[in-house]
């Protein structure tokens, strides 16, 4: 699995949004995390249908952060970004197989625990994790 350019950006914008605190201007989020302005109103507007910033516009507008970043987490962004987080395409919800053999797949089966570890992992991390091993490890280096 990798991830896509979006879900990267999503996530950036969601720790400076955490980070800043407040109402932040998408120009300002757009130049202090060097993604292009475009692809930030994207990243944005799905984040925002996922319901966790929200906007205002006018001359004081931008985004601020609706979930806390306690409750946040990666499993949480990344499914709201990327059209499928499964290893796999027989591990979707239709089961597909060419061979028509999801039920005694071996190969499924293995994939279905390294799935399983990936989500339990990204779930397990929250935004507020993220900024405090963040923060840990910049003081480790100072």
């Amino acid at each position: 699995m990798q991830l896509t350019l979006m879900t990267d950006y999503a996530i950036r914008t969601v720790l400076y949004l955490t980070q800043k605190g407040g109402i932040v201007p998408a120009g300002e989020i757009a130049q202090s995390m060097s993604i292009p302005k475009a692809y930030l109103m994207k990243a944005l507007n799905t984040l925002r249908k996922a319901g966790y910033i929200d906007a205002s516009t006018g001359v004081n507008g931008g985004y601020w952060m609706l979930v806390e970043a306690e409750e946040l987490t990666l499993l949480d962004i990344i499914q709201a970004t990327e059209s499928t987080t499964k290893l796999n395409r027989c591990m979707e919800q239709d089961h597909f197989c060419s061979r028509v053999a999801t039920k005694d797949c071996p190969v499924r089966s293995f994939y279905m625990t390294v799935q399983s570890t990936i989500e339990k992992q990204l779930s397990a991390m929250t935004i507020a994790n993220l900024l405090e091993e963040n923060k840990a490890g910049q003081e480790e280096y100072q």
